[in-house]
């Protein structure tokens, strides 16, 4: 109910910090059908929350990416993990060769150490592209 919504779940994406400055999630996406939420955290990476009463599932990437603050928009900028030895472009060209379309960093930066995500897909194809982005983030 949008009017008067019932909370059915919480999330701290920072529980150790009692700093009064941000920390946690800078953006969510919240609109898929089965109530799956996506967020990007600068300190721990993307996360990808299913509510199935009554446990709370979390898929993150170990270890978690890099992810730079979004300005806006339903996207996540993250950095390749160092422990690939590769460059951003050279993660990008892996994954659409996996069939995920990303768009390297260097395309927004002078540094081709991250690339760019769309969350504002299918969940069905995000939860597919996800699985490899993490299948090739792990190495």
């Amino acid at each position: 109910n949008p009017i008067n919504p019932t909370e059915v779940a919480f999330f701290d994406s920072a529980p150790n910090s009692s700093s009064q400055s941000f920390n946690g999630l800078w953006s969510c996406f919240v609109d898929f059908p089965s109530g799956t939420v996506i967020g990007s955290d600068i300190e721990s990476g993307l996360f990808v929350l299913s509510v199935d009463e009554p446990e709370l599932e979390i898929a993150v990437a170990a270890p978690a990416p890099e992810v730079v603050a979004p300005g806006g928009a339903f996207y996540a900028f993250i950095k390749v993990p160092e422990h690939l030895g590769i460059s951003g472009t050279t993660f990008v060209e892996r994954a659409i060769e996996r069939g995920v379309l990303i768009i390297p960093g260097a395309v927004f930066s002078d540094r081709d150490t991250h690339f760019r995500l769309s969350y504002a897909v299918a969940e069905d194809l995000l939860v597919r592209g996800l699985d490899i982005l993490v299948d090739l983030m792990q190495g």
